[in-house]
């Protein structure tokens, strides 16, 4: 069977287009290949950050020293944690609930004290705090500030 050279133009053109769309297809895969790979890499290193965040969070609430962890990052970041002051006399539920041994009711308590009696202006102030006592005030002692206007 012979094809007319109109015919030969027309599957000339289909065997192109099918060559063109097969390469481009191709090239899709690999740059797709290396996206989802490159997401796959970062939603690993978002998860491990969160996990030493989380890491680092706990050992600071607890109180604990660096030596808990074997992670140069996790004892760089507790130490880095522990060197930053929070301002009781401004902080939330949230920034009390950091410090060791304040949980939510605790810091609950230490707002409704704040806004009763005013801003803490020294240990002895924060002692009044029902719950607060001379072991809880030695943990928070290196970790609070009772300043008023941040820097």
């Amino acid at each position: 069977m012979r094809l007319t050279p109109q015919e030969r133009r027309v599957v000339g053109f289909l065997l192109i287009v099918l060559v063109i769309s097969a390469s481009i297809r191709i090239v899709e895969h690999f740059f797709n290949a290396d996206s989802q790979t490159s997401q796959i890499r970062n939603a690993t290193s978002d998860s491990l950050f969160q996990t030493k965040a989380e890491l680092v969070d706990s050992l600071v609430r607890t109180g604990a020293g660096t030596e808990e962890t074997t992670d140069p990052d996790v004892g760089e970041m507790v130490e880095s944690q522990k060197a930053m002051k929070i301002f009781i006399n401004l902080a939330d539920q949230n920034d009390l609930m950091k410090l060791p041994r304040i949980g939510p009711a605790m810091s609950k308590r230490i707002i409704a004290h704040r806004e009763k009696n005013g801003y803490f202006k020294s240990f002895k102030n924060l002692r009044q705090v029902k719950g607060i006592g001379p072991a809880t005030i030695e943990k928070l002692r290196p970790l609070i500030t009772f300043n008023t206007v941040r820097p």
